[in-house]
């Protein structure tokens, strides 16, 4: 890993922009000067934390029983538990909220 996606992550993961704007007033960025970089990068780090995570719409409707619908959600563990299991699965009941 050489030049703006280096200093991308050496300095907090600031965008490519400004790096290019702090070149003639840093010292050890000369070696950028007059390279091409990406302005729409995509550092996974950055997108991770630029993404955004929302509750269901609050237009859909509720069930009006309980376990008239139940929402689930699967997730893979890369650690294996001491039971063995790599797997854990959450259940919901959209009715009762448990």
């Amino acid at each position: 890993m050489t030049g703006y996606d280096l200093w991308h992550r050496r300095l907090g993961h600031t965008p490519n922009k400004f790096i290019k704007l702090s070149i003639e007033h840093s010292i050890g960025l000369e070696k950028l000067d007059g390279k091409k970089f990406s302005q729409y990068q995509k550092c996974p780090s950055c997108m991770i934390g630029k993404s955004q995570l929302y509750d269901k719409p609050e237009s859909i409707k509720l069930a009006e029983k309980p376990l008239a619908k139940v929402n689930f959600d699967l997730n893979l563990s890369s650690v294996t538990l001491i039971e063995g299991y790599n797997y854990c699965i959450v259940l919901t009941d959209d009715g009762s909220e448990y």
